[in-house]
This record gives structure tokens, sequence and C-alpha cells, in this order.
């Protein structure tokens, strides 16, 4: 049978030979009985025409590539379309999309990919949903067979639109000889109520304490005072409606800030917990690890800073309470005394665990007291979000994390099932877009995963060390990040870039299988 006899644009022929596919110039996908050629099903969806088609090698899914820009997935037994897939700039930025509004791809895709739908006259980027509608692993997940469904309902969510945002003061930003600027927002409910607003420095989430003034019925007018950090200030206002759901369009003024300030302060809190309250959960090096970064920072960063303040929260130190105290008391923790200028950085190790799309940090008081592990985590465990929450409270413009923990092998059989790495990618995420933090993070299946007997570190922290010329053996002791001018220090980028480089070989190299981070 030739495609020009039925009208089609390609085909493909099912690997049992009892199924054809034509792609056709209208958009359409037919599935014909190869024997009589009768029209099984159509596929609908595509804009333009369809060039190429293929079926799974199990028969299971239909791959389709159209003129409108999208390859997509469907399912041969129903003809649903599964999800999109739309590619920009080569490999480097990509977006999937499933009808029912989940996402998930790069930040610049998500930013350049728009719903349109009747509540709003105007598109609205995918990226403004993110709370409830973006998935990690999402392509993963549906060529599993999983069918990843959001947990609200769209047609809901554009019938309670966000706030629209106007800065009303200053009216426009420019060159300021100032410690801190005042700026006045008007907040005005579109129907789906108000959550915030939040304000940005840098990108760097900052928690302030605002003066509200209800105006009328709908519009509230809120005014923060924000510290400036030296030279551009770049001022961001972000609000969403009451649920979350959906994020308003952010309102942004930039500052010039010729005000000479002090020199920058570096403040690090270096937790690490090997010993547990319940034995079972003991590490090898967490706490090593903690302490190594700690001298690293505390030996290497004095000339770049007035002061290096170091904290150490090691084994029984390392408590939520007392985790929760450094960052966030105003008299005794770093939210009193750390400055715009200034840079936080906090290092955890330890246990970790995820679930569903939360990820939680134990700390030394965890016990396993209840025959549901999962109960004693979200009972006793540190939420990603709520860490990102205290770090707020820390005034820095320059804040980076670096999370080096494992889950329990114990507690992955007591659960009874496998780890989703996506899910742990998703919460990281989530806390660095919430934040605006740098952040990199490590949290392979066991701690035999995590800590190599040879190196003495968890296998994140070792290469950390390494590319800083810190490593006294193994394989990356003689290897380190070079740089242009060695004269000048190493960037977050540069040292988060050469870890994310180097760490999937080191797991190959030692447990036989890479291991992102």
């Amino acid at each position: 049978m030739q495609k020009s006899q039925i009208g089609a644009g390609s085909v493909a022929l099912s690997a049992d030979g009892r199924y054809l596919l034509t792609g056709e110039k209208d958009g359409h996908i037919r599935l014909l009985d190869a024997a009589s050629g009768l029209a099984l099903r159509v596929f609908e969806g595509h804009g333009a025409e369809v060039g190429s088609v293929s079926f799974d090698a199990r028969d299971r899914f239909v791959v389709s590539g159209s003129a409108d820009g999208t390859t997509r997935l469907w399912d041969v037994a129903t003809g649903d379309e599964l999800c999109s897939i739309m590619q920009f700039s080569g490999d480097a930025e990509w977006l999937v999309t499933t009808p029912q509004g989940l996402f998930a791809g790069s930040d610049s895709a998500r930013e350049k990919v728009w719903y349109r739908f009747q509540a709003s006259p105007n598109p609205v980027p995918v990226d403004r949903f993110f709370q409830d509608f973006y998935y990690p692993g999402l392509l993963a997940a549906i060529w599993r067979g999983e069918r990843p469904m959001p947990a609200a309902d769209f047609s809901e969510i554009v019938e309670n639109k966000p706030p629209t945002l106007e800065i009303v003061s200053p009216k426009q930003g420019g060159e300021v000889d100032a410690g801190e600027v005042t700026i006045a927002v008007n907040v005005t409910d579109q129907g789906g109520g108000i959550a915030g607003p939040f304000v940005r420095l840098n990108g760097q989430k900052l928690k302030l304490l605002p003066t509200v003034e209800q105006t009328n019925k709908t519009t509230r007018r809120v005014t923060f005072t924000v510290a400036l950090g030296e030279a551009q200030n770049r001022i961001r206002i972000e609000a969403a409606s009451k649920d979350g759901s959906w994020e308003s369009e952010p309102a942004t003024i930039q500052f010039t800030n010729l005000k000479q300030l002090p020199r920058p302060n570096l403040y690090v809190v270096a937790i690490g917990v090997n010993q547990y309250a319940s034995d079972s959960m003991n590490l090898g090096f967490a706490r090593t690890d903690a302490e190594a970064v700690a001298d690293l920072f505390e030996s290497r960063a004095a000339s770049l800073y007035d002061k290096v303040e170091v904290h150490r929260l090691v084994d029984e130190q390392a408590t939520a309470a007392n985790i929760q105290m450094l960052l966030t008391d105003p008299s005794t923790g770093l939210a009193g005394k750390v400055r715009p200028q200034d840079t936080l950085v906090l290092f955890v190790s330890g246990h970790g665990f995820t679930i569903g799309q939360r990820y939680y940090f134990l700390p030394h008081e965890f016990t396993k007291d209840s025959a549901n592990f999962e109960d004693d985590v979200r009972a006793e465990g540190i939420p990603s979000d709520v860490l990102g929450d205290w770090i707020s409270s820390v005034p820095a413009t320059k804040r980076i994390v670096i999370m080096d923990t494992c889950n329990s092998g114990a507690a992955i059989e007591q659960v009874g099932r496998t780890r989703n790495p996506f899910a742990f990618d998703g919460a990281i995420e989530r806390l660095g877009r919430a934040q605006g933090v740098f952040v990199i993070a490590a949290a392979p299946a066991t701690a035999d995963a995590r800590e190599v007997q040879d190196l003495g570190h968890g296998l994140l922290t070792y290469t950390l060390l390494a590319g800083l010329k810190a490593a006294d053996s193994g394989p990356l002791r003689q290897r380190s990040i070079s740089t242009d001018d060695p004269a000048q220090p190493v960037s977050v980028n540069q040292w988060f870039d050469f870890a994310s480089e180097t760490v999937p070989s080191l797991y190959k190299l030692y447990l036989g299988t890479a291991q992102d981070v």
C-alpha cells in the first residue's frame, strides 16, 4: 500500500503486523486494520501535518511528530493523547505537557510556553501554575505506563484569577544613595483571593513585615521597607491566588545603590548527623562532611570577607529546634545580624526521605516510634519547604544550600516501595525556586551509596572538596576546578557545575551505576 493511496504523509506498521498507522496532512492520525484497511481509531490533537508516526516496541503507544512543532504520545488502546513534547534551541530547552495541565521542563521553556483559556483574555506562562501542576519526571512516568493526574482541577483554578500587582511608590527606580527603600504596592483581588505579596531582592526571597491598608473592597496597599545591597538591586514583588495555585504577573523595580556599604561577611551553617536517637539510623561520615566543609570556608574565605562566622551543628546539636533558632531568631540567630551584602552557606548532611513530592531532612532526635515510618518522618522530619522558610529569615542576598543526604535502607524496606528520584529532584527544585537560592543536592537510596570508606566522605561532599583542592586522597586528589585566571576565586556556578559533571562518574566507579545531582 502506497502513502498516496491512503492520503497519508507517513505510515507505520505495528510490531505484530496487525495494525497500520497513517499520519495525515490535516493533523489526524488513523489506526487501521492492516489486513482490511478498516479505520479503527482516529487520534486528534495536532494542528498541522503529521510528518512522522511510529509504534513503540510493545505497541502500547503511538509517537507522532508534526509541523505544529510538537511530538505527541498517544495511548493505542483508547486514542487518548498522553502528552505533548516541545523542544527549543536543540535539546537544551524542552517542555512536556499533558491535556490535564501537568508539565515538566527546563526553566526557560516553562516561560516560553503559555496556556490560553476563556477565563483570561491573555495567555499565561505554564510556570505560573507551578505549585499544583509541575511534575518532575512526567515523561518517564507516562512511558512506564502511569497516568499522572494533578491534585487540583484546572477548570476550577482558572476561574479563580490571581491578584494584580502595581508598584505605586516610587513610580520608577534609578540611582539612590541609601541603605534602604520603601515600596508601596497595590494588590487587587481578581476573584481568587490573595496570597502574599512576597518580595525578592536579586532573586532571594525575603521575609519582611509590611504595613497593610485596605483602600477599597478589592484592593489593599502593602508597604515594604527593603534593605539594599551595593550596586544593582532588582526588586520583584510576587503574589498568587489565595490557595497558591495561580501566580500573579510579578511587578518589578530596579535601583542602583551608590552608597558604599561595609565589606560583606560570610556566615556558614554546617549541619551533620552521624548519631541518631535510633542507633539503626547512624551514619559514618555525615559529621565529618559537615566539619570538613566548615573548616574549608573558615580557612579559605578570610581574604574575601570582612568576617567569617562558622556555626557547626553536629550530632546531638543538630536538632530541629536548634536549626530553626540559629536561622530565624532575631535576637540570637542569623536573622538579626546578617545584612543584604552578606553571604549565607548552609550545608546539610544526614538522612533524608521523600514522601510524595515533599522532601524531609531527619534531625538528630528522629526516632522510628510507630509502625509507619512515613508517619514518623512527617512528625519529626524537617520538610524542605519549611527549611526554605527558615532560610528566608536570613536577609543575605547570596545564599548557598548544599544537601548531601541519603535515604535509610531499612526505612525503604519498611515502607515497601522503591525510591522515586524525580520526587526528590522536584522537592529540591521547589526549594531553589521558592527561595531563589543556589542549591546542589544528592540523595542516594542508601547510606552505602552515599558514603565510600576509601574517601572518608559522602561522594558529593568529596567532589566539592576536591574541586577546591581540599581532597587528600581518592581519584580527584589531583583534579580541581580550572579557571581562566587562577588569581580569581571560583564562582558558585563553577563549583556546582564541577560537582554535577563529576559526581555521576564517581557513583559509576564505586557503585556501578551513575547518580545525578
